[in-house]
């Protein structure tokens, strides 16, 4: 008699790294946005063919994330992958920059809102992912799929060191979780058994963090940029809703010039940003003064700096143009210090395996 059982699962089987990807993705679409905004002013806007032909950059990413789509379904591995994601990042931040052109009867490619469609296109995306992997833990079913998928790429091109333990990791939570015992065996078994494959990706990952200066290294710049996050956000919020509710304001007096915004789409997404800020911001400051060697203080304070620098900067460029430099860079600083003290804490505690 066959013991086998069928098993009912969910309609969707979550990958436990898909939000890396997921985030990998926009981050690189939104850089190609700024990127291509930036070589445009400073080759004053050249035109792509001749006479009547127009040949629209939208075109190059609609064909890279054509690509990036075959190279997902037809080559396995974790490379492959990668390489999907980025040519799809890539594919995707090329054509969201023309949306002015598709949304407006003459093709406007400066059309003002596009900023604000960019942006709401963004945060729905990243919102999405997170609710969709953040809905409800992962089961031991979704993990051991992960691991699966982990031990497939081994099988397929060797395994990384890093990969291994990873997918290593997601076998231990499946058997805690209670997964199948003979198919918890057997993909460890793949994942222990599979050749051992190159790690310059990784050792370069963990090598890029000693460019930076150990001045900047140090973990006293988390309070630092953190409080600074809280106090830039609550400012945003507290000056936003007042332009909003005066319907502008413009003081000028000894030199002295202030300036808020009224009621305009630019206005109200750098406000509802602002917000995004300071709720994830301030409870992780908080946070980390009751528990200072926990892990999600740190994440949240990158969110917050996620979002502080890329969906803030779509709208910062298209209202302020290379002004909005000073406050990407300022972003980017806090960014990097977050995320180097994000990987050196998580290296020393368990954490959730990430890509």
């Amino acid at each position: 008699m066959n013991s086998t059982r069928h098993v009912r699962h969910g309609p969707l089987t979550r990958n436990v790294l898909g939000s890396s990807a997921a985030e990998a993705f926009v981050l690189i679409a939104i850089a190609t946005i700024l990127i291509t905004r930036l070589y445009l002013v400073l080759s004053n806007y050249p035109q792509v063919g001749g006479g009547d032909l127009h040949i629209a950059h939208a075109l190059y990413g609609g064909a890279l994330m054509m690509f990036a789509l075959l190279l997902g379904w037809m080559a396995l591995g974790f490379g492959a992958r990668l390489v999907a994601i980025t040519m799809g990042g890539i594919g995707f931040g090329l054509f969201l920059d023309e949306v002015g052109k598709f949304v407006t009867k003459d093709n406007d490619y400066f059309y003002g809102p596009a900023a604000e469609i960019m942006y709401i296109l963004v945060v729905i995306i990243l919102v999405g992912a997170r609710v969709f992997s953040g809905v409800r833990p992962f089961s031991a079913h979704e993990h051991l799929a992960s691991a699966a998928a982990i031990a497939a790429d081994g099988v397929a091109r060797g395994l990384a060191d890093h990969r291994r333990e990873i997918g290593l990791r997601l076998v231990d939570a499946a058997d805690a979780g209670g997964a199948n015992a003979g198919e918890v065996a057997n993909v460890r078994a793949l994942l222990e058994s599979a050749s051992r494959a190159s790690d310059r990706l990784h050792r370069l990952q963990r090598w890029a963090p000693q460019l930076i200066p150990g001045f900047f290294r140090s973990p006293r710049w988390v309070p630092i940029v953190g409080w600074l996050l809280v106090i830039g956000a609550v400012a945003g919020v507290l000056f936003g809703a007042l332009g909003i509710t005066l319907g502008g304001y413009l003081y000028e007096r000894h030199g002295v010039t202030v300036q808020l915004d009224g009621m305009t789409p630019a206005s109200v997404l750098l406000l509802v940003s602002a917000g995004l800020t300071a709720v994830l911001a301030l409870p992780a400051m908080i946070g980390r003064r009751h528990r200072p060697d926990a892990l999600w203080p740190l994440r949240w304070l990158r969110n917050a700096a996620l979002i502080f620098t890329f969906l803030n900067a779509l709208v910062d460029f298209a209202t302020e143009g290379f002004g909005a430099l000073l406050n990407m860079a300022i972003g980017l600083f806090t960014l990097l210090v977050l995320t180097y003290q994000l990987d050196q804490q998580a290296s020393r505690t368990y954490s959730p395996p990430r890509v």
